[in-house]
C-alpha cells in the first residue's frame, strides 16, 4: 500500500481522476489519518447516523473488497 492509498478502502487519494495531485479527507475516527474523498464522504454520513465505522473494520473492508474484485476477474475469464 502506497501513500496515495486510502487505507479505508484501499482507493486512491484523493480520488481515481487526481491521484496523489492534493492532499484527501481526514479520518473522523482519529482525526490525522487521510483517506480519500469518497471515504470522507461515507464518514460523514456514518457519524450523522450514529454509526461511524472504527478503524477496526477498516482492513477486513479493504480484504472483502479486494477479494469480491478477484472474484468477478475469475468469473470474466
Amino acid at each position: 500500500m502506497s501513500k496515495w492509498d486510502c487505507p479505508r478502502c484501499g482507493g486512491p487519494i484523493p480520488n481515481a481522476l487526481h491521484k496523489g495531485q492534493y492532499p484527501g479527507a481526514l479520518s473522523r475516527t482519529d482525526n490525522e489519518t487521510e483517506i480519500c474523498s469518497d471515504c470522507g464522504h461515507e464518514e460523514a454520513w456514518e457519524q450523522m447516523q450514529g454509526r461511524l465505522r472504527p478503524r477496526e473494520l477498516w482492513q477486513s473492508y479493504v480484504a472483502w473488497k479486494v477479494a469480491n474484485t478477484l472474484v468477478r476477474v475469475i468469473s470474466d475469464e
